[in-house]
């Protein structure tokens, strides 16, 4: 059995100059995948950036992992929109001792802080030389109170009545339909936080009022609206698509960890 003529000098020239020339290929398209991939990173790192300028950071200390204070340290390290202290089973006392910690946290990154379901938290200063927080956050009720409230101070002292949004810092509202929200706006309201979007822990039992409600309510009013109620950093996208101003998350950071980006 004969066996096979082998190629000549110039037959294997011509072959390493093709594989030569095939790593190269090969060199420059994993080059141009590497810088794809970098891209792509870079492109992810902006759009988690800018994602977070749109969180709103909602408290609920039980639901913490590890410890309540340095976790939002850890929060607001990422600067996101602003933080609703919530904390809705303190009585005022207790409630102002920890908005004075959690003020302290807010400022050094200048995240503003809102403090929520405290009228009276708008005769506070919780910094030496400061107020120490940007607003209010009221449920429906509370709103029609303060209302009320203003309104009979101003009729007892002869001055004109003075609506939610001139009260010493912004008012936010929560509402729970499109009535309540053109309510509020017509209250004064700087803001409205609608839900609950998706299902939630939060609210056992209630099934979520959806994105088509959300479109609805900013649709009806012309003041930004918060979508709230089973947000996370991942459908989050989805809310602001329909217009939302911004997303509050609750149980999702409590638990977040950078890791998790």
């Amino acid at each position: 059995m004969q066996d096979s003529p082998g190629c000549s000098i110039a037959e294997a020239e011509q072959h390493q100059n093709a594989a030569q020339c095939a790593g190269m290929r090969a060199g420059a398209c994993s080059g141009a995948e590497a810088a794809q991939q970098q891209n792509r990173q870079m492109s992810e790192l902006v759009d988690a950036r800018a994602l977070w300028s749109r969180v709103v950071v909602v408290t609920q200390r039980h639901a913490c992992t590890g410890g309540f204070l340095p976790h939002l340290e850890l929060l607001v390290a990422q600067h996101p929109r602003m933080m609703i202290l919530r904390e809705k089973d303190l009585d005022a006392a207790a409630y102002r001792a920890l908005a004075q910690q959690v003020a302290r946290i807010c400022a050094r990154q200048h995240v503003p802080l809102v403090l929520n379901g405290h009228p009276e938290a708008l005769a506070w200063n919780l910094l030496p030389d400061a107020r120490g927080f940007a607003a209010v956050q009221l449920g429906m009720a509370q709103a029609r109170e303060l209302l009320r409230t203003t309104v009979s101070a101003a009729v007892c002292s002869q001055q004109k009545t003075s609506p939610l949004h001139l009260q010493p810092v912004p008012l936010g509202v929560s509402v729970h339909s499109v009535a309540e929200a053109v309510e509020a706006e017509r209250l004064g309201a700087a803001w409205l936080i609608a839900g609950h979007i998706f299902p939630t822990t939060c609210k056992p039992g209630l099934p979520p009022r959806g994105l088509a409600f959300l479109r609805d309510v900013i649709q009806a009013v012309h003041i930004p609206v918060y979508a709230i109620g089973g947000l996370d950093l991942c459908n989050a996208p989805q809310a602001l698509a329909c217009g939302a101003a911004g997303v509050c998350m609750m149980s999702h950071m409590m638990r977040w960890r950078p890791e998790q980006e």
